[in-house]
């Protein structure tokens, strides 16, 4: 990547392509698509303009990633009026966020680095640790309980949607942890956009000074690579030990779309994968 390019978000750069091309090509492309069906009904066409908003912003995405950098912007959110439609799109960044479904390994087995992650970071957030072995025992294979309970009414398979959080956790509970964690991804967590108290939760002598001042650095300049991080003060051997759990650059993300026309209200969720140099859904649901 040539430095005269600079360090730009991809989602930035997501919502300057939205934004500066939503009037033209979105609201042009998108509502070509509802000119042609006419014959639909409003709830069919309100699909129609969900599925075409996310194809938009997953082009948009894999026509950046692999020029850009990203840094420590999370979520994005935006809203444009196509003809007497509002579409809001909400993008996330899946890597700077835990995925809960790492905690468990695919042959069953827990995946003691990811839960120790999961505790620690349970932990900064003042919520019990108790919720770690709750959601291992939701998704691990065997039918032994960790805690009391633990395997009342447990799924025993990896989670599909962020919405089964709410088996696991009361709603005073989830808010907290939300922000923090998804279900998509591998698992990975991205430097330049993990929040402080999930940098601290990577390793047992990260403080929360040395999160600080990763964050600090970041706003400045983008890890660019690996070794970036090791060439933080403090981060020498941490850096190290945590090279299999963290990356610098993001390529799973989730967007909610939603469109409003007068009383009807149509809304998605998708979740898709950068990594093979293309666009893979790998989530859609519409409400």
């Amino acid at each position: 990547m040539r430095s005269n390019k600079g360090y730009v978000l991809i989602i930035v750069l997501l919502i300057l392509a939205v934004t500066t091309s939503a009037v033209i090509h979105f609201a042009g492309t998108v509502y070509g698509y509802v000119n042609t069906a006419n014959n639909f009904n409003e709830s069919e066409r309100m699909s129609l303009l969900l599925k075409s908003a996310y194809l938009l912003t997953a082009e948009k995405a894999l026509g950046l990633s692999s020029q850009l950098s990203l840094n420590n912007q999370r979520e994005i959110s935006l809203e444009e009026k196509i003809e007497d439609t509002t579409v809001g799109l909400l993008l996330r960044d899946n890597n700077s966020r835990v995925n809960v479904n790492s905690l468990v390994f695919r042959n069953g087995l827990v995946n003691e680095t990811g839960y120790n992650i999961f505790k620690r970071l349970l932990r900064e957030l003042r919520i019990d640790e108790v919720y770690a072995d709750r959601l291992v025992d939701y998704i691990d294979r065997d039918k032994i309980p960790r805690v009391p309970d633990g395997e009342s009414n447990a799924k025993n398979h990896f989670l599909f949607s962020i919405s089964e959080l709410s088996y696991i956790f009361p709603d005073d509970i989830l808010k907290m942890v939300m922000p923090y964690v998804t279900v998509y991804g591998d698992g990975i967590i991205n430097a330049n956009t993990a929040d402080v108290p999930l940098l601290k939760a990577l390793h047992p002598d990260m403080t929360a000074a040395l999160a600080e001042r990763l964050k600090e650095v970041r706003e400045g300049k983008p890890f660019e690579r690996m070794g970036d991080l090791l060439k933080v003060p403090g981060m020498e051997k941490i850096g190290i030990d945590i090279s299999d759990v963290i990356k610098v650059k993001s390529n799973s993300f989730s967007v909610e779309i939603k469109a409003e026309r007068n009383d009807l209200v149509e809304t998605a969720e998708a979740a898709f994968d950068l990594s093979g140099g293309r666009a893979v859904l790998k989530y859609w649901r519409e409400r």
